[in-house]
């Protein structure tokens, strides 16, 4: 019990790092694109001037934003997996006693009652 306990925290630590490490990243990331935003309008404003680098920055962002709001609501249909023939049922030997459904039902019922027996 002890080493599942253990083992269980060492899981936690490693996906609580991970988590962080990973907003972390997320972090830099925005930040990058917040200033790649803003070399990109100041170079717009350059050219074209400030109202226009503005509508088209803005448009951008805009259609972007749209683009990935229609693929994230697209229906995707699935294909399902074609239906596999079942094989067919084994003939149980002229000599066998039991038939193989009472057999499985008796290996189920001796499991059941020995995993009660190890607590």
């Amino acid at each position: 019990m002890l080493g599942l306990r253990t083992t269980l925290r060492a899981q936690a630590a490693l996906a609580a790092r991970r988590a962080a490490i990973g907003a972390f990243g997320l972090a830099l990331l925005l930040m990058g694109l917040f200033f790649l935003t803003l070399a990109a309008w100041l170079g717009l404003a350059a050219a074209v001037g400030a109202v226009l680098a503005s509508l088209i920055l803005g448009f951008l962002f805009a259609g972007l934003g749209c683009i990935l709001l229609v693929i994230a609501t697209m229906r995707r249909t699935r294909v399902a997996p074609a239906p596999v023939a079942a094989p067919p049922p084994a003939a149980t030997p002229a000599g066998a006693l039991f038939p193989a459904a009472v057999q499985a039902f008796i290996a189920g019922l001796v499991a059941g009652l020995n995993s009660g027996r190890k607590r």
